[in-house]
């Protein structure tokens, strides 16, 4: 089962609404609004021992598209389950 998961959006509307429906699953949600903010965040978390269990990431997003990102996050070990959203 999920319990932490990395939400990423460019759409601060996007990151609430997400973060708020899987609140009422239990499901504790980071937070980032660009692909590199999101690579930052998994380095970190893997670095503290703290994994996320998976990735919400959005395709098109400012300076780092999610499938950048997703290249990026597995070259540096990230073995989770990335889930591509878009709107």
């Amino acid at each position: 089962p999920l319990k932490t998961l990395l939400l990423v959006d460019d759409f601060p509307q996007n990151r609430i609404m997400l973060e708020r429906l899987l609140a009422t699953q239990g499901i504790t949600c980071d937070l980032a609004g660009d692909g590199v903010q999101a690579v930052t965040k998994v380095q970190k978390s893997m670095r503290d021992r703290m994994s996320f269990d998976a990735v919400l990431m959005d395709y098109m997003m400012p300076n780092m598209d999610g499938p950048t990102a997703t290249r990026e996050m597995r070259s540096i070990g990230y073995t989770g389950k990335i889930i591509g959203i878009t709107g």
